[in-house]
């Protein structure tokens, strides 16, 4: 319950700190929404080394959340900020402690599970299928509500832990 309130508090003040209505380049309430998700997931992960200046949090392929992500930009987290990168290809990751792959980025999700597999990155989409082409955490929509579906293997693999509480969120745990 306390996992809730916290995951529902974060996604409402992250909301509230952005511009108001559709102003921000028509991005859509899901996408501000699916931004805070993308703090929790990394809020409530954690790497086995810390990071260094920055948390680095890619956005391949287009960028779906427009401002909404940009106001994660110097937050902190995990006693560093998270800094947020866009790339258009799969050698610009690298540096990328945690990836969201775009609907744009779609044909290199597969190329982007093989780069990082063993190596400490979170990697995060929100297409139908992702977790069947190596994504960690896959964002989906059930009944007008944003949930999130987890493959722990593969995050368990690259080193990340997840908490407890974000497991007991997620509509599915694949094991």
């Amino acid at each position: 319950m306390f996992a809730m309130r916290l995951l529902i508090n974060v996604t409402l003040a992250l909301l509230l700190t952005t511009n108001d209505g559709w102003a921000d380049g028509d991005v859509s309430p899901e996408y501000r929404v699916k931004a805070g998700f993308l703090f929790n997931f990394i809020a409530f992960a954690r790497w086995p080394t810390p990071a260094g200046g920055a948390l680095q949090l890619c956005i391949h392929g287009d960028n779906p959340f427009g401002a909404s992500v940009e106001a994660l930009e110097n937050k902190p987290v995990h006693g560093t900020r998270l800094e947020v990168m866009q790339t258009t290809t799969v050698a610009q990751l690298n540096d990328c402690e945690v990836i969201f792959v775009s609907t744009a980025g779609d044909r290199d999700m597969q190329a982007i599970s093989e780069a990082v597999a063993g190596r400490p990155v979170l990697t995060i989409a929100d297409q139908n299928g992702a977790l069947d082409k190596g994504m960690g955490i896959n964002m989906i929509t059930r009944q007008d509500r944003i949930a999130f579906e987890i493959d722990l293997l593969i995050v368990e693999a690259n080193g990340i832990r997840l908490s407890s509480k974000l497991l007991s969120l997620a509509t599915e745990v694949r094991r």
